[in-house]
């Protein structure tokens, strides 16, 4: 695959996470799913930038953190978490 060509994968796939994270229709995780979720991205060797902020990327899958970790049927592609599936 050309460099361009992996460009728009990458865009693709990050952009995804975006749009689950901010239409109506998506569970969300619980606070404190999304809080755990963090605290491992926090960690992970993946993720963009010195710490975790608003402006952090995952290099594994080109997604926004912040906005990955709200969602409850998102998982983390190095199997660190899973899809949540809420109480009910």
């Amino acid at each position: 695959m050309s460099c361009c060509g992996r460009v728009v994968v990458t865009v693709k796939k990050g952009s995804t996470g975006l749009v689950k994270a901010y239409t109506p229709g998506f569970a969300r995780a619980t606070v404190e799913e999304k809080q755990r979720r963090r605290d491992i991205c926090r960690t992970c060797p993946e993720r963009t930038g010195k710490t975790l902020t608003n402006l952090s990327f995952c290099r594994a899958c080109a997604c926004h953190i912040q906005s990955k970790t709200r969602v409850a049927s998102e998982t983390c592609p190095k199997g660190l978490w899973q899809a949540f599936k809420p109480p009910g």
